[in-house]
């Protein structure tokens, strides 16, 4: 059975639902639902050096999900909503650890009866890998646990959000189905293209919501073609029940291989490109890498990339072309050690390329490096020397001065207590949180300095609390210029302690969901208000967790203040909630200020 058959069957069989409800037993009063639909077509075209370009087009024709969509752009701005989809597309990619540059996004069909359409054009520079005899596109989560739950978390957002938004075109229900295509072009002559041995799933998420795909192998225009077609169903009438194990048991990564030709125009740097977005996202290090020195192909373990890396950068510096290949007795150690305040300080050149001519003549490669920012591991240590290579093949110079970006795999050393590397994610800026701004630094020069980092992160929950009042707008303001106007909305009152917060030094994450609460909105926010299937009221609702070492992560609410402080113990129940990943953080900011 063809997947579009299949998508009409589902169709036939909700009215048929909406039907019971409606004739079965005795009746108060007419049961209203309605659907609506979303149709995307994604078309990514592999390059021979495997390079992507891709353009995704999203449209909605009318329907009460559409016509809220063009008041939220309206109200909301154009630019709001590109700055989202940039920075969901970012972390899209990140999860599976790809970069994504050269984004952009256009709205358009805003009229009352037109189709509401977005459309989205980026390239991704390393899509498909060379292994050395064959290309390889691994289409998988680089933590799948992590992936998964934020894929249930986004699919009860999108369940709840449908509800919300149908209860408020006087609606009890709704039922949406998105169908997409996405179309992977192969570069032209590519060959023995083998597809994962599973290319039809079911996904049941509970509830009458599920997604069904098919992935085909076809040609077009004498290129193959890979071709999935995908069904999901969101239907809001039940809970959606499906837990992380149960996806993941049903969860097949894409892993496409083809045969193609080699790419003879890479440089070293180029082939170092592959290692730096393993560390990057926190992939495990393959065994070795296919390094193209002298124009032929050469293979390096990570250790031996190491070495060669600083080899290079030195002969950059000199003017000099690398000719040797590092020597292949060095290994990795067997543990690493490095300090938590070396994150985010800055290496000069100099301290850069003294640290580079110390690992040029190791002969084994120790736990840690004593350097200018403090104690680093040297996998940060191996992870700036390809940033700075990076930096270098981007604009034709070294860069004067680096961040130390931590790799966020393994621990760090915070005072006597070691914590994951990746909470230093959740130290970056974004769209609208300001890091080191001058009104979150005047803030703090005013807190006292005396406080431990539990006392920290109730001060400042106080501060926010006690010097903002609440208000609603639609276009989100920065944390600088809530603390001009200090006044926002829940929202609001989050991006305001994480810009505090993270300019403290104190890891903190927005949390966002909906809590059990008697809220009632003012005219034009009907929609932050649902009813549970079960009768629950909720609203919508922004708040914060903060990282202590020895606590671990604190929730707070900082539109709470002395004497009612809301620190560990919140004034609600969360009905649903979804935490920002380090990802998430990271896509954040490179939404905002560029590749890191």
């Amino acid at each position: 059975m063809s997947l579009k058959v299949a998508g009409l069957i589902v169709l036939v069989a909700v009215l048929a639902i909406g039907a019971l409800i409606f004739l079965g037993g005795p009746q108060q009063r007419e049961i209203k639902f309605a659907e609506s639909v979303t149709f995307g077509r994604l078309e990514t075209y592999v390059a021979w050096d495997g390079s992507a370009s891709c353009r995704y087009l999203l449209s909605q024709p009318p329907s009460y999900i559409s016509s809220f969509n063009k008041l939220i752009v309206h109200k909301m701005g154009v630019d709001v909503i590109a700055s989202g989809y940039a920075e969901y597309m970012r972390k899209y990619y990140a999860m599976m650890g790809f970069e994504i540059e050269n984004f952009s996004c256009e709205v358009s069909g805003m009229g009352e009866n037109d189709n509401f359409t977005v459309t989205f054009t980026w390239s991704i520079p390393r899509f498909a890998r060379w292994n050395g005899d064959s290309w390889e596109i691994e289409l998988d989560w680089v933590d799948r646990t992590m992936g998964a739950e934020d894929a249930i978390s986004e699919s009860d957002s999108d369940w709840i959000f449908t509800r919300s938004v149908a209860q408020t075109y006087g609606l009890d229900f709704g039922v949406h189905f998105s169908y997409s295509a996405d179309l992977t072009f192969l570069p032209e002559g590519a060959a023995d293209v083998r597809l994962p041995s599973e290319t039809h799933s079911f996904q049941d998420y509970g509830g009458g919501s599920y997604s069904e795909s098919l992935i085909e192998l076809q040609q077009i225009g004498g290129r193959y073609v890979i071709f999935e077609n995908e069904v999901f169903v969101t239907a809001t009438e039940n809970e959606m029940s499906i837990t992380v194990d149960q996806l993941l048991n049903n969860y097949s990564p894409s892993v496409i291989l083809y045969h193609g030709q080699e790419p003879d125009n890479w440089s070293l740097i180029e082939s170092f490109e592959w290692a730096r977005l393993d560390m990057k996202y926190g992939r495990d290090l393959r065994e070795n890498y296919p390094v193209r020195m002298e124009n032929s192909w050469h293979y390096m373990t990570p250790a031996q990339m190491f070495c060669c890396s600083a080899l290079e950068i030195l002969a950059v510096f000199g003017g000099e072309d690398i000719t040797a290949v590092s020597p292949a007795q060095v290994t990795w150690p067997g543990q690493e050690e490095g300090d938590w305040a070396v994150c985010w300080r800055e290496l000069s050149m100099d301290e850069y390329l003294s640290l580079a001519a110390r690992v040029s003549e190791l002969e084994s490669i120790p736990e840690w490096f004593d350097t200018a920012a403090g104690r680093m591991r040297p996998s940060d240590v191996f992870y700036t020397f390809l940033r700075i290579l990076s930096a270098y093949k981007e604009s034709g110079r070294l860069p004067d001065r680096i961040l130390v970006a931590p790799v966020p795999k393994g621990g760090l050393a915070w005072g006597n207590r070691a914590i994951g590397a990746d909470n230093a994610y959740y130290l970056l800026s974004d769209t609208y949180v300001v890091v080191g701004g001058e009104g979150a630094l005047d803030v703090l020069e005013n807190i006292r300095d005396d406080l431990d980092n539990m006392g920290l992160v109730e001060e400042i929950c106080n501060w926010t609390g006690s010097n903002i009042s609440y208000g609603l707008y639609f276009r989100p303001p920065t944390s600088e210029e809530m603390l001009v106007s200090r006044r926002g909305q829940c929202r609001d009152f989050t991006n305001v302690y994480l810009a505090i917060a993270r300019s403290a030094g104190i890891p903190a994450r927005r949390v966002s969901g909906w809590i059990i609460s008697g809220w009632q909105p003012p005219a034009g926010w009907e929609f932050a208000v649902t009813t549970t299937p079960d009768g629950k009221t909720v609203a919508s609702h922004a708040w914060v967790e903060a990282f202590v070492p020895g606590e671990g992560w604190v929730p707070l609410e900082p539109q709470s203040s002395r004497p009612s402080l809301f620190v560990g113990d919140l004034p609600f129940d969360a009905y649903r909630q979804t935490e920002q990943t380090w990802i998430g953080a990271l896509a954040g900011y490179e939404a905002a200020r560029g590749n890191l």
